[in-house]
């Protein structure tokens, strides 16, 4: 249980940036764009807790009935956007976005924060066991405290 008293995440195995074809992302692009521009001001601007319930407030109603967009599509998008913009800082902004991304394109997207000590703190993306735009390696060294 995290502190929100949400079950805890399952446990990432696998990454899609593994399995990344970047010719998928350049349809998604510039919506994935857009997505990260707004959530980079939304993080500047609002409090977390009002960001992450605005994205339970619209994960009820996906835009779009079947997902016609994939989970990979998505993750090259935003892994596509890496290769121009530095956002190695900025994996709150970007798992938001990815996070809105996924579930109005109809996924169930899971959005994680993990601590680590002495003090480091991550954001993740994953939809059942597998990370949208972090390796597993990268994130195993973290506590989830929040998932949602």
């Amino acid at each position: 249980m995290d502190a929100e008293g949400a079950a805890a995440p399952v446990a990432p195995t696998c990454s899609h940036l593994d399995l990344i074809k970047l010719r998928h992302g350049w349809l998604l692009a510039p919506v994935a764009l857009v997505a990260l521009s707004i959530a980079v001001l939304q993080v500047r601007r609002d409090a977390l807790r009002t960001i992450l319930d605005r994205i339970e407030e619209g994960a009820g109603r996906p835009r779009l009935k079947l997902p016609i967009f994939s989970e990979a599509m998505v993750a090259a998008a935003f892994h596509l956007l890496r290769q121009f913009l530095p956002l190695d800082n900025h994996c709150l902004a970007r798992s938001i976005a990815i996070s809105r991304m996924l579930r109005r394109f109809g996924h169930h997207a899971t959005l994680v924060i993990g601590v680590q000590l002495p003090i480091a703190a991550h954001c993740w993306v994953q939809c059942e066991d597998w990370l949208m735009a972090d390796r597993v390696d990268r994130i195993a060294a973290f506590e989830p405290i929040l998932a949602r």
